[in-house]
């Protein structure tokens, strides 16, 4: 079944958003199997927090996620030497207080990943961004990935949805 309708259907149906965005209010997006480079001091400047309790030392990348069939992983990864970066997967909407439904860390030359499969279908907000507790620079160069397998990209086709699970933690 082929979803014309999508901006792209793979495992993140991303938001079609300009690609230098990256704030709550304009997103960033990207495509499925491609790795994209970001840049954190350039991005969302109003999180204090992550998930309600997670402090963050600054700026943050936004990425919109539309899944329709959560499958597959995105995976972070920090491009600078100082800057050990936290991802983070906000459920529905993009704020301090927003529910985590996952996190990853990452450190320079470390790859962090989130698994989409247990997730619940719906829109997602990937949020990059230095926690105020980790030691290191507060922003810097990452590069996100998200990566889906063609049996899982058949799965998203179908249109299937996920539903039942809860975020890790909610504030």
């Amino acid at each position: 079944m082929h979803l014309p309708s999508l901006c792209c259907a793979t495992a993140c149906a991303l938001s079609c958003g300009h690609a230098a965005a990256q704030t709550c209010a304009s997103p960033s997006a990207i495509t499925s199997n491609t790795p994209i480079a970001f840049d954190t001091c350039q991005g969302e400047s109003s999180l204090a927090l992550a998930c309600g309790v997670v402090p963050l030392a600054g700026p943050a990348t936004i990425v919109r996620l539309d899944l329709p069939y959560p499958e597959g992983r995105v995976s972070i990864q920090s491009m600078d030497a100082n800057y050990a970066p936290t991802a983070f997967l906000f459920h529905a909407r993009c704020a301090d207080d927003a529910p985590c439904s996952a996190a990853a860390w990452s450190g320079p030359g470390t790859a962090g990943t989130i698994d989409l499969s247990p997730l619940d279908s719906g829109a997602y907000f990937l949020v990059v961004a230095a926690d105020a507790n980790a030691p290191g620079a507060s922003c810097g160069q990452i590069v996100v990935t998200a990566d889906v397998t063609p049996a899982q990209q058949a799965l998203v086709e179908e249109g299937i949805f996920h539903s039942g699970s809860a975020p890790l933690w909610e504030p």
